[in-house]
């Protein structure tokens, strides 16, 4: 296979984010285990930063500002490209970076996951990268969408105003980034 006249071996790599892997002869399957694994390296390292930091006797507002500005945006890069596609446990993965960095930063005052969060006022990883999604999707030019329901049959109903929804007839079509960001925009 090729991309704009060279040859593409193993995988394809833009803007620091893994797309694809080889799956056969020519083919290509978007897998984001490559992508997920090298931000969680990269937040890691941070976290370590992290870690150094409250040795310093930091505020735990300091911390988290710290958090909110170093290592969270590692693991929010690109978010609407590869949203849709993570499996179960690669959310869990990228769950558990937030979990250690609230760890660290509360210390003695960290008991639950869930406690932590209301605490700091941050809210899960998994539902910052929908309302990105979301925002994202609401950024994008109206033209590069599908039409709405209302204009394809002139009617006013109900769900005139919701966009057409883009039938998959595959998994791997319906986990790409715009029928999920479709079905953000309907719901």
């Amino acid at each position: 296979m090729e991309i704009c006249g060279r040859p593409v071996n193993g995988r394809i790599e833009t803007l620091s984010t893994t797309i694809y892997h080889a799956r056969g002869a020519g083919q290509f399957q978007p897998l984001w285990e490559a992508n997920v694994s090298q931000m969680l390296s990269k937040a890691n390292s941070r976290l370590f930063l992290l870690r150094r930091l409250g040795t310093f006797h930091l505020s735990a507002l300091d911390l988290l500002k710290v958090y909110t500005s170093f290592v969270r945006p590692v693991v929010e890069y690109c978010v609407p490209v590869w949203n849709a596609g993570l499996t179960c446990m690669q959310v869990t993965r990228l769950e558990r970076v937030q979990k250690r960095a609230l760890r660290t930063i509360l210390r003695g005052q960290y008991t639950t996951y869930d406690s932590a969060l209301q605490l700091t006022g941050l809210e899960t990883l998994s539902d910052r990268r929908e309302d990105l999604c979301r925002k994202f999707a609401n950024k994008l030019n109206p033209e590069l969408l599908p039409p709405t329901v209302g204009e394809l049959h002139g009617r006013n109903t109900r769900n005139c105003g919701k966009l057409r929804n883009i039938k998959c007839r595959t998994n791997r079509y319906k986990n790409s980034p715009v029928p999920y960001l479709v079905h953000l925009l309907n719901n």
